[in-house]
């Protein structure tokens, strides 16, 4: 079958397109493709007794292993694009045996998992989420309420869950000194790789859009443990940053892009 036919128009130079059917036939059945309730029935009948998809612990313990949370730009900062690709194929491959030094490349990777789930991890309850993050004087009961009563698989929840919870820990000053990662930083960073807007919703409304989208993030995360820290301290980031990058990374096998580390 024509390649165009079968896929259609290519994003990719030239010299790739040839390479793109058999990398996205070696990504029809991985854990990158897979949705959270598959993952779970397959780890389940493999003895696991994990509550969340074996890819988040595993590529958490590497960035706990080389301090990752200390670093600078955690979480924002794009790693070497080869390297990402390069891990990234060794999982879906059903490799986890992983020893990674890169924080940036654990983080990458952690994030693209979350983006490429192939349904909203939320549901279809966007619209729901900006309605309340609108409302300025919802407290974080209230943010509480609304998650518990979300009608999404608990599975699901699970995940938001162990993401919110490790948001928590890599934004206490501790870490957030040297990382500049506060929870508002943090937020910012998650909250388009957490949430998916409906296809049919305008692009400008999506830019519209994105101040309540972080404000959702921040105060849910906030409504797990709302004692545990202030949104204070360093600047935050642009909304767009590395989101450019990790879409980049979603959407290729492509070796085009230059093997660098954004500044920030």
């Amino acid at each position: 079958m024509n390649r165009e036919k079968q896929f259609g128009p290519s994003r990719f130079p030239e010299p790739l397109q040839n390479e793109l059917p058999e990398i996205e036939e070696k990504r029809e059945d991985s854990v990158f493709t897979k949705g959270i309730m598959k993952i779970m029935v397959e780890q389940k009948k493999a003895g696991s007794k994990r509550e969340v998809p074996e890819i988040l612990p595993v590529l958490i313990a590497q960035l706990r292993k080389y301090n990752g949370f200390e670093k600078e730009g955690i979480f924002r900062m794009a790693a070497p694009t080869k390297k990402v690709i390069e891990l990234r194929e060794q999982i879906a491959a059903g490799n986890m045996d992983i020893d990674v030094q890169d924080s940036f490349v654990i983080a990458d990777l952690f994030k693209i998992w979350l983006r490429e789930l192939p349904e909203p991890l939320f549901g279809d309850n966007y619209a729901a989420i900006i309605q309340l993050a609108k409302d300025e004087s919802a407290t974080l009961a209230r943010y509480r309420e609304f998650f518990s009563s979300l009608n999404i698989p608990k599975e699901h929840k699970a995940v938001v869950k162990y993401v919110a919870e490790l948001l928590l820990e890599v934004s206490e000053p501790k870490y957030s000194t040297t990382s500049k990662m506060n929870l508002r930083n943090l937020a910012i960073v998650f909250a388009p790789t957490l949430l998916k807007p409906p296809s049919n919703i305008d692009f400008l409304v999506q830019v519209q859009n994105t101040p309540y989208e972080t404000a959702f993030i921040t105060k849910l995360i906030q409504s797990f443990n709302p004692d545990a820290l202030t949104i204070s301290s360093p600047v935050a980031y642009p909304a767009s940053d590395g989101v450019a990058f990790d879409r980049a990374i979603s959407s290729l096998y492509a070796d085009s892009y230059s093997d660098h580390k954004e500044s920030i």
